[in-house]
């Protein structure tokens, strides 16, 4: 499930976190760097995360829920990783669409 009840930022919250990793650039999406996305999306929830378990990111035991991408048919690492792993992978264009 994408929805997990965790402690973050000190307090139990109800607030649903959603945990993603990037490829790409997002750019085309409006963004001029990945770190204006991430201060945009930790607005809507959004928890940058990895695609690791090795106790990186901000859910150490899980790996993030969604790999966001520039695009579809990229063959970056990572979105090797992802299709392996069954994660979700949206492009940055398309999860903006999404949280509009």
């Amino acid at each position: 499930s994408l929805i997990r009840k965790k402690k973050y930022g000190g307090n139990m919250s109800d607030k649903k976190i959603i945990t993603y990793e990037m490829t790409g650039s997002p750019k085309e999406s409006g963004f001029k760097t990945k770190s204006e996305l991430i201060e945009y999306l930790k607005g809507k929830g959004y928890v940058k995360d990895d695609l690791s378990r090795e106790g990186a990111g901000a859910v150490p035991e899980h790996v993030c829920d969604i790999l966001i991408t520039d695009s579809y048919s990229s063959s970056s690492n990572k979105m090797q990783k992802a299709k392996k792993m069954g994660i979700t992978i949206k492009t940055y264009q398309d999860l903006l669409k999404e949280l509009e």
